[in-house]
């Protein structure tokens, strides 16, 4: 089964129920999808810590904006489309087979010139029921520490070159959210996020050119693969490139993330590149201390509190 859904098929099919997943609700006011109702990214989210929202939260909150187990979800985000992507493996993990992502996302509307709304749609709270949670899509630290060494585990960092080399320690997006350590986990090999999408677009590349970038990687089909970027959003697109587009049987996400591995005590990091060729680091220094790299003016600046409840700001 097909977990994404083309904007042409969208639009000759128009059935089904859009959700925006909003990390900001002025993001979705600004304009959204016609017809398109609006998933706060703070309903994902875990009342009194960075975690998931508990099972029947969730179901209170996303039936409280008028989602019923019989529809059929349509999710789409600025930034990327990743929370989309988030916001889907959240669903799965709960047993939810209703969603699929739009393939393009807004982004990908906007370029065709396709109609906008302003004005915000609701709908009356219904009947939204999911499973208890699954998580064997998700990986802890605790558990990642123990298998460091594990040649059966392949580790993704899916941020950029430069958050992976150690030379900036978040994405431009959420430069107020700086990690106290610098770097990547030992033996993680770097495949970014947007490097799966077709170059200028937020539309999938096609499985071929999927499966060599991953193959030029090293990563192989009958391995175990782990996969993590800053707080579990971008790397939720690769975990569902690898489950859903390539048919991976065990993917699992990382979204402790490394707003959890570079601020914990203790934690290995290695700096600059990985060769997976010859199997060994290219260099394997700590991370630096970077708060002399903080830009001038970030510090002090509170993160959006929606953003911080669900972890998820990228």
């Amino acid at each position: 089964m097909r977990f994404t859904i083309g904007i042409d098929e969208l639009l000759e099919d128009p059935g089904a129920l859009l959700v925006e997943v909003a990390p900001e609700p002025a993001l979705y006011e600004h304009w959204h999808l016609p017809g398109a109702i609006m998933m706060p990214l703070e309903a994902l989210g875990h009342p009194s810590r960075r975690d998931v929202a508990p099972r029947r939260l969730l179901e209170e909150r996303l039936g409280g904006l008028g989602i019923s187990d019989e529809d059929e979800l349509v999710l789409y985000s600025d930034l990327g489309n990743r929370y989309a992507y988030y916001a889907f493996w959240i669903l799965w993990c709960h047993g939810s087979r209703n969603a699929r992502v739009l393939d393009g996302g807004k982004a990908g509307w906007k370029k065709r010139g396709l109609p906008r709304e302003v004005e915000p749609r609701s709908r009356p709270a219904s009947r939204f029921r999911l499973d208890d949670p699954d998580w064997s899509d998700r990986i802890s630290m605790g558990e990642l520490l123990s298998r460091l060494e594990d040649p059966s585990l392949m580790i993704i960092d899916a941020r950029s070159p430069e958050e992976y080399s150690g030379r900036e320690g978040a994405p431009p997006d959420h430069l107020y959210e700086q990690p106290l350590m610098w770097g990547h986990m030992p033996g993680a090999v770097n495949i970014p996020w947007d490097s799966l999408y077709r170059d200028g677009m937020e539309e999938l590349k096609d499985p071929g050119d999927v499966q060599r970038t991953l193959l030029d990687a090293g990563i192989r089909k009958d391995q175990e693969v782990a996969v993590y970027c800053r707080t579990g959003a971008r790397a939720s697109l690769p975990w569902f490139c690898l489950r859903h587009v390539l048919g991976f049987p065990r993917v699992r996400l990382y979204d402790g993330g490394w707003a959890e591995w570079g601020n914990a005590m203790g934690t290995p990091i290695d700096v600059e590149a990985v060769d997976r060729g010859r199997g060994d680091a290219l260099r394997t220094t700590r991370a630096p201390s970077p708060f002399r790299r903080i830009p001038t003016g970030i510090v002090g600046v509170r993160a959006d509190p929606g953003i911080a409840a669900c972890g998820s700001g990228g």
